[in-house]
């Protein structure tokens, strides 16, 4: 019996809302358009292991250009969605 497998998109907002969260050392009801640094004030070197951790969770490669304009989570919601889609084709 095969066991369903698990959409990898699953509630994508609450996952990146978490791993925000728990990498950016920051509270989980955070706006979905505060500014990850200047609101937030998650300093840069959280911010390469939330992209390191980003790429390993949804086995994707995020480019650095479109990563640094991913600051806020409506935004990072949109580059991951997009990288997804495009994995799947």
């Amino acid at each position: 019996m095969n066991s369903p497998q698990r959409n990898p998109v699953g509630d994508l907002n609450d996952e990146l809302r978490s791993l925000v969260a728990e990498i950016g050392g920051v509270s989980r009801d955070f706006s979905s358009t505060a500014h990850f640094y200047t609101s937030l004030g998650i300093p840069s070197v959280k911010a390469l292991h939330l992209l390191m951790g980003l790429e390993e969770r949804f086995d994707i490669q995020i480019p650095d250009a479109d990563f640094v304009e991913a600051t806020s989570l409506e935004r990072l919601h949109a580059l991951i969605s997009r990288l997804l889609a495009e994995k799947t084709r």
